[in-house]
């Protein structure tokens, strides 16, 4: 598979790819032409690599996960990178909450003819507390 494949498969872009070739994470070999050729098994590291990468792992960390770290000191960091992406993701289910809620609050002052925004000081009900 060429670089540009690859790419698009992936969702990294080819400097990405690049990049991690530099860094020494993917070897892929060269065809006649030069062209990078992504095999089976450098297209599986590919995608392993933008797992780890979205999940917050530093590439320093990767390639120590490749180059034969040991698995109680994998699993430590798999299991503290998997800890915060939930507390990340109960973090953007609380947001979203929020910006689900508000969205119905200021559609409900749409539709009761409020045309602008409020001001946080206009924002705020009777009993001091902050509508949403």
């Amino acid at each position: 598979m060429r670089i540009q494949e690859m790419a698009a498969e992936s969702g990294l872009t080819t400097y990405a790819l690049r990049f991690y070739e530099r860094k020494g994470l993917v070897t892929p070999k060269r065809d006649a032409r030069g062209d990078r050729d992504y095999s089976p098994v450098e297209q599986s590291a590919v995608h392993r690599i933008a797992m780890y990468r979205r999940a917050g792992l530093s590439v320093e960390e990767i390639k120590a996960i490749f180059t034969g770290m040991p698995t109680t000191e994998m699993i430590t960091l798999l299991r503290t990178t998997r800890d915060k992406t939930i507390a990340q993701r109960q973090a953007m289910d609380e947001t979203i909450a929020y910006l689900g809620e508000k969205i119905a609050h200021e559609e409900g002052r749409l539709k009761d003819g409020g045309q602008h925004i409020p001001t946080p000081s206009e924002d705020v009900d009777n009993d001091g507390l902050a509508d949403n």
